[in-house]
């Protein structure tokens, strides 16, 4: 009996960790943060992205990172990443002086 208790309590535990890892690997955007330079990294992989900041296209290319100077306290962003020149993922991003946000996917 001992045995199943401790097999069960193993194999629960590798599935609750192996989760954790598959949590941390689908962050989708990575942010660093200087004073007010950001530098945004989209950890989704894609052939090209787009990125809005209030309806406005602010870049649009093949790298998956850039930098933004905050000039507001709070800034939206809209991130589509494209694959085979189809939208494959849209991402939300806020971005403020004190705290970064991600929204999510679509």
């Amino acid at each position: 009996m001992k045995k199943a208790i401790v097999t069960s309590i193993l194999f629960g535990s590798l599935i609750f960790a192996s989760n954790n890892v598959k949590a941390m690997e689908e962050t989708p955007i990575s942010i660093s943060q200087n004073g007010s330079t950001v530098k945004l990294h989209i950890n989704s992989p894609g052939d090209y992205y787009k990125v809005f900041e209030n309806g406005e296209l602010k870049y649009e290319g093949t790298s998956p990172y850039w930098e933004v100077e905050l000039k507001e306290e709070f800034h939206k962003y809209k991130i589509g990443i494209y694959e085979n020149n189809k939208i494959k993922k849209v991402i939300q991003q806020n971005v403020d002086n004190k705290t970064t946000i991600c929204l999510g996917q679509k």
